[in-house]
């Protein structure tokens, strides 16, 4: 990653009572060199920062707020999105979803053929976009890493995945119609849909939505659950 690039991390921030906190934040998280962007959240108790990985860490920014007198949650997922060259088909798609997930730290990854783009999340810990590209590359396709990569704080509760069986699919238009409506809904955190075994495999917070929300999501003639004993 280069110094123009920008990751924007969100982090659970607890102390915080009042605006004058939130000013207190605001201003001098603003004034570290990386940093271009710094929104402060009092009812949800988070504070969201864009930076530039290579000028301050995301470990210096949670530094610099405890030492303001705040206590922060530790950052574990990371989200990136990489372009990626030379995708003809389905096929392609469910090969690259098939040989990323399997790498060790992905969480889950959402390859779209139309926008030439996959989106990785991602235990910074165990990998990094860096290799999750030369992966992509390795198998024959162009792979770039995006100007911005996503971090998020750690869920409360692990995702759930639930993998559903859909017919009524004809093409591909139908595969990122699906995939856009879930992948733009709060508390989906990665869909993969397949056209050739008219199957989709949908991670998601349980806090936030169940597998029947899911579903409804979906809205396509007959949607039948393949994972038991979800909500």
């Amino acid at each position: 990653m280069g110094l123009t690039v920008e990751s924007a991390v969100q982090i659970r921030v607890d102390g915080m009572h009042c605006k004058s906190c939130v000013q207190t934040i605001e201003g001098q998280i603003g004034l570290l060199s990386g940093v271009s962007h710094v929104q402060v959240s009092l009812e949800d108790g988070t504070v969201l920062i864009v930076h530039r990985p290579l000028l301050v860490s995301q470990q210096e920014l949670r530094d610099k707020i405890e030492d303001l007198g705040f206590d922060v949650s530790q950052l574990s997922v990371q989200t990136v999105t990489i372009w990626i060259e030379g995708m003809t088909c389905n096929s392609c798609v469910q090969s690259i979803e098939g040989r990323i997930c399997q790498m060790s730290g992905v969480r889950s990854i959402t390859v779209s053929l139309k926008e030439e783009e996959g989106t990785v999340t991602f235990d910074p810990g165990l990998t990094e976009p860096e290799q999750l590209r030369e992966a992509i590359e390795d198998m024959g396709f162009d792979a770039s890493l995006k100007g911005r990569t996503q971090s998020f704080i750690q869920l409360k509760l692990a995702p759930s995945n639930v993998h559903l069986q859909i017919t009524g699919m004809t093409c591909a238009s139908c595969v990122h119609n699906i995939e856009s409506k879930l992948t733009t809904t709060k508390g989906i955190l990665g869909a993969s849909v397949a056209l050739a075994t008219k199957r989709a495999q949908v991670q998601f917070d349980t806090e936030v939505l169940g597998a029947r929300d899911i579903i409804a999501i979906i809205k396509v003639p007959i949607v039948f659950c393949l994972t038991p004993n979800l909500p």
